[in-house]
């Protein structure tokens, strides 16, 4: 708590917020005043000045989930990284 109040110029604190980013605080919320919001509309969730894109990881997760799938049903010795013999 004492390093967000040294860091916030206003003192304004958001916690559990659902809804699209100016819903409250305009110019007067800075980055590290804001603990968990969620934009419905972008799929963004912001952590303490932290933002992740929930579909961007949803898409990651579904992209690596193909490779390891197809990686998973070769024969163990057809694998890349050992020589023969």
């Amino acid at each position: 708590i004492e390093e967000w109040w040294d860091r916030s110029p206003n003192h304004i604190f958001v916690d559990f917020l659902v809804g699209p980013r100016g819903t409250i605080g305009g110019d007067a919320l800075h980055e590290n005043d804001t603990l968990r919001w969620l934009d419905p509309t972008t799929g963004d969730v912001i952590f303490w000045g932290n933002e992740l894109n929930i579909p961007a990881v949803v898409a990651e997760a579904q992209r690596i989930l193909s490779i390891a799938t197809s990686e998973t049903e070769k024969p163990f010795w057809q694998n890349d990284t050992t020589s023969p013999g």
